[in-house]
């Protein structure tokens, strides 16, 4: 087990996409508190402790709350293009930094753990792509990816294609759907993400009342 860890730390990364304008939510995501830290910087930490190398996808004037000066940025040039373009950025800096695969996820997944990091991408295997599939719904920004689908997605963006599940039906896709994920524990509490300021509030009561109970208090 310790040395699929170290290898996954050798040739996987992650990609943290942030650049979203959080309509739903009101206010940037990537600061909203969360314990001591900001989501962002939260999400950014628990996906380095699955993998070596970290890669932030942000708009391109957006400002980011302090991250180890290991977190590579990189900045989308061309917005409105959705989550798409935020993953083939991500991919093409994993790609240029020789990694081969690249766990996707975005900036609101406070329960997000480095146990389904590094499950995920142990699932992907000869294919090209490993995506969490639940409750009728496919889950792209907690997904891994081979830094080779980099020609595939610019192919898809090129024909105007904004949509991570097109790519599924162009590629070697493995798809988790539940009976999968039962494997990994905590799995379906890593998928839960917040989008309102209403999932917020109730993903943060949810991991203070965690907290006071680790803590006895």
């Amino acid at each position: 087990m310790a040395s699929d860890i170290d290898t996954l730390r050798h040739t996987a990364g992650g990609v943290v996409l942030c650049g979203g304008q959080s309509r739903r939510m009101g206010a940037p995501k990537a600061w909203l508190p969360f314990g001591e830290e900001t989501l962002l910087q939260r999400t950014v930490r628990i996906v380095g402790e699955a993998v070596g190398t970290v890669v932030v996808a942000a708009a391109a004037d957006q400002l980011l709350p302090k991250l180890p000066a290991s977190v590579q940025i990189v900045r989308d040039e061309q917005p409105g293009l959705g989550p798409l373009h935020g993953i083939l950025q991500g991919l093409r800096a994993c790609r240029d930094l020789a990694l081969q695969h690249a766990f996707v996820c975005s900036t609101d997944l406070p329960f997000l753990s480095p146990s389904f990091v590094r499950f995920v991408l142990s699932r992907v295997g000869d294919a090209d792509v490993a995506v969490p599939y639940t409750a009728g719904k496919w889950h792209p920004l907690a997904a891994a990816y081979r830094v080779t689908l980099v020609p595939a997605i610019e192919r898809l963006l090129a024909s105007g294609e904004r949509r991570p599940r097109a790519l599924y039906d162009q590629v070697r896709t493995v798809v988790l759907a539940e009976e999968q994920l039962e494997a990994c524990p905590g799995a379906t509490l890593s998928l839960v993400n917040v989008n309102t300021i209403h999932d917020y509030a109730d993903a943060l009561r949810q991991f203070l009342m965690e907290h006071a109970g680790r803590s006895g208090g």
